[in-house]
């Protein structure tokens, strides 16, 4: 079984869940386009002026993801 790693995409400000929820779209618009799978994704506030998009991805993606994706930061996933 592949690891699983959530990369994570920060946002701040009065419009940062209008921002994290487009990434979404743009991140699976991608995803279909570049044949990668997804685990799964979400934007979600972390406090009132702070949300992240996130995504699951295979760890054998990663590298190539985080090269062309540029997330702020990557996780183990917990699926």
């Amino acid at each position: 079984m592949a690891d699983k790693i959530q990369l994570i995409w920060d946002f701040r400000g009065r419009n940062a869940q209008g921002t994290a929820e487009h990434q979404i779209r743009h991140l699976a618009e991608f995803a279909r386009r570049e044949q990668v799978e997804i685990g799964s994704a979400g934007a979600e506030e972390v406090s009132g002026s702070h949300w992240i998009a996130w995504m699951v991805v295979d760890g054998a993606d990663v590298e190539r993801l985080r090269a062309v994706l540029r997330p702020n930061r990557g996780l183990p996933a917990r699926e």
